[in-house]
């Protein structure tokens, strides 16, 4: 089964997330994002047998966890067919450091690894528009979005599981960093 590990943004800042992606849908007719259906930064993609063992190691990591705060700057863009317009998140020791324990953690019982979530790789991100992104269309989406400025100062205080559902990604298990699941159907 393909699973995401994510952390779920904030109710303040999943707001103005959904905010620009929902004006991105009304002016170019963007979706292909909403194959999640809340804003978080990826940890990691990967596929695992055992959806189980997956909850429980979540179950213990969130446990040990404090909350990190994560900065954001800027727009980023994956090139490609589909170009990935997204807010990039600094990467700082502590976020560093959680991400790390989580890739080997997981990586011990999890198959095919998305080689982007390697620490060496890893570029943390927001996404705001991907799949039906084209490049003729970008430069219009860039003018449109230069227009904001997206310096955040966020809590991550989550671990999500998202799986893979019908080209969907459909939320599973929350555990905070007090280690308490949140089950969302």
């Amino acid at each position: 089964m393909m699973v995401a590990v994510v952390s779920l943004l904030d109710a303040e800042h999943s707001k103005i997330v959904n905010g620009i992606i929902d004006d991105l849908e009304r002016i170019f007719g963007l979706r292909g994002v909403k194959i999640t259906a809340d804003p978080h930064i990826t940890w990691l993609i990967c596929e695992v047998e055992k959806l189980a063992q997956l909850k429980t190691y979540l179950s213990e990591a969130a446990g040990q966890t404090n909350s990190v705060r994560v900065k954001t700057t800027g727009l980023g863009i994956f090139p490609g067919e589909h170009p990935v317009v997204f807010v990039p998140v600094i990467r700082a020791d502590g976020f560093n450091q959680v991400h790390a324990e989580l890739y080997r953690g997981i990586r011990t019982f999890s198959r095919n690894t998305i080689n982007f979530y390697d620490p060496d790789n890893w570029v943390p991100h927001i996404s705001l528009a991907l799949r039906d992104t084209t490049p003729k269309i970008l430069p219009e989406i860039i003018s449109y979005l230069n227009k904001r400025t997206y310096n955040w100062d966020i809590e991550l205080n989550n671990f999500s599981i998202l799986r893979s559902e019908n080209n969907q990604f459909r939320q599973d298990t929350t555990y905070l960093f007090t280690s308490k699941p949140v089950v969302i159907n």
